[in-house]
């Protein structure tokens, strides 16, 4: 799992953090106006951003609460201070205190369920085609060197080829062990490296093929390949908006104003959208309104 979303969520909630949200008021769920929060990565920005201009464009009056974690944002939604929240599955099963899941549809069922049992939460629908979590990089040459696109291509050439891992993925079973006991790989050595540095290892020849965050931006500004988990041996991070069913009673639109998210955002599509943000410095909400706009979503 990513280390930024390894913690479960103690429901003890975290009382001056709640202080610092319930200062900037919480909505009204018969009202038009709503609250959603995000978290500090771009890609939660980005996403909530687009729930934002989303909800905009159909007449509500948007609050944004930024810069949460996971120490305050599940509190924070939980206890009625925000309304929507974009929230991932592999997150959603810790909070749960549930192992996670590496069936996209399983551990969606399984956070829908749990979600609305304990917490009174609705899971929209998922962007089954972005995760968010490990996966394994490489170099445009690598990839044509050994015709590699999936993760399965990589098996029958494993023995010649050189993994950088960072050491919380080689020892993690979830990570490093599961992909090579799904895939039946046997590199020929193993570096272990800080996953940014994995990126530069492999363009400078030290290593062949790095295990990545799929979000990380270095795939896009220095042009690698993500191949593809074929046989999903990692778990999985799909995100979903999450929102309160007082709200959702209040207003049934939102599902069918942000469900249409689900099939345009995939890991491919968000991947330049956070080169922008976390590079370019770009604004999430400009980013989001451009992206959207070329969706025809907005």
């Amino acid at each position: 799992m990513r280390v930024s979303r390894m913690f479960a969520i103690p429901m003890t909630l975290v009382v001056a953090a709640l202080l610092l949200l319930s200062a900037c008021g919480s909505s009204n769920a018969g009202s038009k106006s709503l609250v959603v929060g995000s978290k500090k990565d771009a890609d939660s920005q980005l996403e909530a951003a687009m729930y934002i201009l989303l909800l905009h464009k159909h007449g509500y009056t948007v609050t944004e609460k930024t810069g949460l974690d996971n120490t305050t944002a599940t509190p924070a939604i939980t206890s009625g201070q925000i309304d929507i929240l974009p929230e991932f599955t592999g997150t959603g099963l810790n909070n749960l205190g549930l192992k996670e899941l590496s069936d996209p549809q399983a551990a969606y069922n399984a956070v829908k369920t749990g979600y609305e049992s304990k917490y009174h939460i609705t899971w929209l629908d998922p962007a089954y085609g972005l995760n968010d979590d490990y996966g394994l990089c490489t170099s445009q040459s690598v990839a044509q060197k050994y015709n590699l696109h999936n993760i399965s291509d990589v098996t029958a050439v494993a023995s010649q080829l050189t993994l950088a891992a960072p050491q919380d993925a080689i020892s993690s079973p979830d990570v490093v062990p599961a992909m090579e006991s799904t895939y039946n790989l046997h590199f020929k050595k193993t570096v272990q490296i800080d996953v940014e540095l994995g990126f530069n290892a492999v363009a400078q020849g030290q290593a062949d093929v790095n295990v990545c965050y799929t979000t990380d931006s270095n795939i896009v500004t220095q042009n690698f390949v993500l191949l593809k988990d074929d046989k999903n041996a990692f778990p999985v991070y799909n995100p979903a908006p999450i929102v309160r069913d007082s709200v959702l009673s209040a207003h049934p639109d939102i599902a069918t104003i942000l469900n249409p998210l689900a099939t345009k955002l995939t890991t491919d599509a968000i991947n330049p959208l956070i080169k922008s943000v976390q590079i370019d410095k770009q604004p999430a909400d400009v980013v989001a309104k451009q992206w959207l706009q070329q969706q025809g979503l907005l």
